[in-house]
């Protein structure tokens, strides 16, 4: 898939319903960019407060134990999201994210998110449910470390 066909939010799971005019603003409004195997894409405490989409690839978020091992919390491929945690609240971020194989990835400034978050009920849902899934994961993988 080439990057120039790539460049739509088609599939992306969070922004099904959303009407053609609000998903073609986010699409104009996202950083597309193509990380290669095993680059970084956010690191855990950076300051910023994208959203990522994934249309591409496939994406690895960790995170890192206090003796330094890596502790996988989830992977994502193509119509997943990521990062809306630090969107939301405003707060560093909280893993690690890197892509594990050519991957592209949209970018979603928190101002361009946030808006069409509060005013649609079933992306604000949406985003709550992944938020909650995210931490029974989080806290299953902790109680069996």
């Amino acid at each position: 898939m080439s990057d120039h066909e790539a460049s739509s939010l088609d599939g992306i799971h969070m922004l099904e319903g959303l009407s053609p005019d609000v998903t073609q603003a986010l699409v104009k409004a996202c950083v597309w960019r193509r990380y290669s195997d095993h680059e970084q894409i956010i690191d855990r405490q950076s300051e910023s407060t994208d959203v990522f989409f994934v249309i591409d690839g496939h994406v690895r978020v960790v995170n890192y134990s206090l003796s330094g091992k890596e502790i996988t919390l989830e992977d994502l491929g193509p119509g997943s999201h990521f990062g809306e945690l630090s969107a939301l609240d405003g707060q560093p971020r909280s893993a690690s994210v890197m892509a594990l194989d050519s991957s592209l990835i949209a970018a979603l400034p928190q101002e361009r998110f946030i808006h069409p978050c509060c005013r649609r009920t079933r992306l604000f849902l949406f985003v709550c449910s992944a938020l909650w899934r995210r931490l029974f994961a989080i806290l299953q993988i902790v109680l069996w470390i």
